[in-house]
């Protein structure tokens, strides 16, 4: 799969239905500060595989803000924080819509929603609504902090947080 690569100093903005990325994840590119993305609908990266690719992959990046964005159909992690520190990451107002064929669980619920590894990630997590998932909703690894409020959690069949004891939230 090919991921649309964000760099620095960009801004990702969608008009009504309109904003809609298909078939294809963002990768913001490693060091990539000062990056807004809102108002899009990212659908369709290969939900029939398991490693089929990420709707949303950062890794040592600053400065991020992804808004009002929805996240459905994906084969992989719909937001994913590789091992590096992601520093002051925004995430908020975001649908985490897990209704899928193709369910490492066998019941409709996608697994692999969002993973946060960095060392010492620092990251706003809030307003999202994450629904139809069965784990990993979020996983959070590693020494970081995770500002998590005002958030809904529904129809999942599995845990919301799978969290390592030296995260702070």
């Amino acid at each position: 799969m090919t991921t649309i690569d964000v760099a620095s100093n960009k801004t990702l903005v969608g008009l009504g239905f309109k904003g809609v990325i298909r078939g294809r994840g963002l990768r913001f590119v490693y060091g990539s500060s000062n990056v807004i993305i809102q108002d899009i609908h990212i659908t369709d990266i290969n939900p029939g595989y398991v490693w089929g690719g990420d709707a949303i992959n950062m890794d040592g990046c600053d400065l991020i803000w992804i808004d009002h964005v929805k996240i459905s159909l994906v084969g992989r992690q719909m937001t994913s924080m590789g091992c590096e520190f992601n520093g002051r990451v925004t995430i908020s107002n975001t649908e985490f819509d897990g209704r899928t064929n193709h369910s490492a669980t066998c019941d409709g619920h996608h697994y692999w929603t969002i993973l946060g590894l960095g060392e010492n990630d620092k990251v706003s997590f809030f307003n999202n609504w994450i629904h139809h998932t069965s784990g990993r909703s979020p996983d959070l690894g590693s020494v970081s902090t995770w500002h998590i409020f005002n958030n809904y959690w529904s129809n999942n069949t599995g845990h919301a947080f799978s969290v390592t004891p030296s995260l702070l939230f």
